[in-house]
């Protein structure tokens, strides 16, 4: 019995060597494999070079030309690999720190190269006159990142404000931005609001003269709207409502007046245009945006 157990213990020669054989077999199987792969996925077919594409686009930006901007605030980088699994998470975190996208809804890769991008962008309502020139925000009062020395018509500019802009991104939390970007928002949406040329907060909170009204807007005529305070902080005041529709009445009067005061209850006070009507407000000569 026991010389029966040692002959099974044993193995023989041959059979180490085909062990070894097959072992050896088997790794450069195994490395011929992957040496295939890699060549293979090498291969263009097989590793496009990614080519970014925008989905779902607002209604807004295509039809106020925003998507050739919106579409170049992220671009492709050379090192950037269509294989790489880390690629849409890569491009979804440089769409958000472009400060245009409020919030990445998905990135996808397709086999030809095309890596389809979904976001919410914030859309321009208003521009803030700086000393840097004219920075964009959205609803919110985030600015966007985008400085113009010059505006085409039909844009609301909000003139008076003290304090620097914030980086591209950011909420700019001031007082007087709020308030003139809550109200270019109420505006935003009338259809006469493009003959709304700016919002001047620089009396805001009667910071230069309590007894002036906080916020004045100009129009296209050169007609100075008293506006009163800003919304939302009325003290027997009309609505921010009822001074809309006071102001889209006079509007439609389509006639020249130096001012017109919306921020009292009784009927509007007007006085005839005088020389010095006309609010100036820098750089009002059109400029492609």
């Amino acid at each position: 019995m026991h010389a029966l157990s040692g002959a099974a213990g044993r193995v023989s020669r041959r059979q180490w060597l085909t062990a070894l054989g097959v072992a050896a077999f088997v790794a450069g199987a195994r490395w011929g494999l992957g040496r295939m792969e890699q060549a293979v996925r090498s291969l263009p077919a097989c590793s496009p070079r990614p080519r970014l594409q925008l989905a779902e686009l607002p209604e807004w930006a295509i039809k106020e030309g925003w998507t050739p901007r919106l579409a170049s605030i992220v671009t492709v980088d050379p090192s950037d690999a269509w294989l790489d699994e880390r690629l849409t998470e890569r491009l979804a975190e440089r769409f958000r720190r472009s400060g245009w996208v409020k919030d990445v809804r998905w990135v996808r890769k397709y086999a030809d190269g095309t890596v389809r991008v979904s976001c919410e962008f914030r859309r321009p309502i208003g521009m803030v006159q700086t000393r840097e020139g004219f920075i964009p925000v959205d609803i919110e009062g985030y600015r966007l990142p985008e400085v113009y020395d010059r505006l085409s018509p039909g844009w609301i500019m909000i003139t008076g404000v003290v304090s620097a802009p914030p980086p591209p991104g950011s909420r700019w939390d001031d007082g007087d931005v709020r308030a003139g970007v809550r109200l270019t928002a109420m505006l935003f949406e009338q259809p006469w609001a493009s003959r709304i040329t700016a919002i001047d907060v620089s009396n805001y909170h009667g910071r230069r003269d309590p007894a002036r009204h906080h916020i004045v807007l100009a129009t296209q005529q050169g007609t100075r709207i008293r506006w009163g305070s800003a919304p939302g902080e009325e003290i027997e005041e009309p609505t921010a409502a009822e001074k809309i529709r006071n102001i889209e009445q006079q509007l439609r009067m389509d006639s020249a007046r130096a001012w017109v005061d919306v921020s009292v209850f009784p009927d509007k006070v007007i006085a005839p245009a005088g020389p010095q009507a006309t609010m100036r407000v820098a750089n009002r000569a059109g400029a492609d945006r």
